[in-house]
């Protein structure tokens, strides 16, 4: 399973932009897939056919989440805010320069604040990412995600208490 999830990984987009789109496109994608999986459920469809739909559900919300680490990792190359309303500022050479700050990118793409610390969350644990969408017996999500890292953080606290 590492060698094909490093596979896909390698054909998600590589402009910051173009995953944005990969991510939220996908998003809309993945609830068309499960409904047509609770449509097969309830007209009993063949089972190969609702089988090749869960497999097919499982890799997307996959990629969604790489692709979701992959934008955690470049938007932690973009600032964030400083203080001030500071736009812009004059270089070296007198000339201006804007500054686009990683909350400005982030709704310029479509996200939330919110989503925008989720992303850097995941890409930050992306060993638990992976090791989730590799164990996943269903649709892998953010959610069972963001909660293995919560109880990791846990862990780490209750075992550096017990250090104490």
């Amino acid at each position: 399973m590492e060698n094909n999830l490093i596979k896909k990984e390698d054909n998600l987009p590589v402009q910051l932009e173009d995953i944005a789109r990969f991510v939220l496109i996908g998003k809309e994608k993945l609830i068309s897939v499960k409904a047509e999986i609770r449509a097969m459920k309830n007209l009993k469809v063949a089972e190969g056919v609702y089988k090749q739909k869960e497999v097919e559900a499982k890799e997307l919300g996959g990629a969604l989440l790489l692709a979701k680490v992959r934008i955690g990792e470049l938007l932690k190359d973009i600032p964030k805010a400083s203080g001030g309303d500071r736009k812009s500022e004059k270089n070296k050479s007198n000339s201006t320069v804007t500054f686009e700050t990683k909350e400005e990118k982030a709704e310029e793409l479509g996200f939330s604040k919110i989503d925008t610390s989720r992303f850097q969350q995941l890409a930050d644990n992306k060993d638990i990412v992976e090791k989730v969408i590799e164990e996943s017996e269903d649709i892998p999500t953010q959610t069972e995600c963001l909660s293995k890292i919560k109880s990791k953080k846990n862990d780490e606290l209750n075992n550096c208490n017990v250090a104490w």
